[in-house]
């Protein structure tokens, strides 16, 4: 089993071909915050088919774009 990020993992979903079930593929997985914000920037132009959105995998929350388009981790405690 591949060992999940301590960081932060990019998903981006889109409706599959004829079917309403959404098809949900990594985009990529970082470390850091300002690496998910650049990262999260970089695949905005693949958002038009569909929806982007991250995990955070050490407080297992769900991040959407309005939150990555942040400078700072708006659930940093």
């Amino acid at each position: 089993m591949a060992r999940r990020p301590s960081g932060y993992t990019l998903y981006l979903d889109r409706a599959g071909l004829a079917t309403s079930d959404p098809l949900t593929e990594e985009v990529g997985a970082c470390e850091t915050w300002e690496q998910l914000h650049w990262m999260a920037k970089g695949a905005v132009p693949f958002e038009r088919g569909g929806r982007l959105f991250a995990r955070d995998e050490r407080r297992g929350i769900i991040l959407s774009v309005a939150d990555m388009r942040q400078a700072n981790d708006p659930h940093a405690a």
